[in-house]
């Protein structure tokens, strides 16, 4: 059997900051040529995977709590010291014209 989703979460990322994205929008920025969509994201601390529930601790403020996750409800996760789930997510133009600028 292969591993899943949670067992390689737990593997790769337990006790690092990590953003969450289960697929919601905050809000969009509406350009001329484009849209871009703000992306909802949990952002906290990996404490513990159990089963399929993942445990987060999120700090806001002078608030610290937990956060429990269903992994069926994750649409991706990113540990934040490499890559933010903004630039995961960059609307296609982005892309297009950093690779248009890299070909000046």
């Amino acid at each position: 059997m292969s591993e899943g989703f949670a067992d390689i979460i737990k593997r790769d990322l337990l006790g690092k900051y990590v953003e969450i994205y289960q697929g919601d929008e905050h809000h969009q920025h509406d350009y001329a040529d484009f849209n871009n969509e703000i992306k909802t994201v949990i952002y906290g601390k990996l404490l513990e995977v159990e089963g399929a529930c993942l445990i987060i601790e999120v700090k806001r403020n002078n608030h610290k709590g937990k956060v429990y996750v269903s992994s069926w409800s994750i649409s991706s996760i990113t540990e934040t010291k490499q890559l933010t789930m903004q630039e995961a997510y960059s609307p296609a133009t982005d892309i297009l014209n950093k690779k248009a600028r890299a070909e000046l």
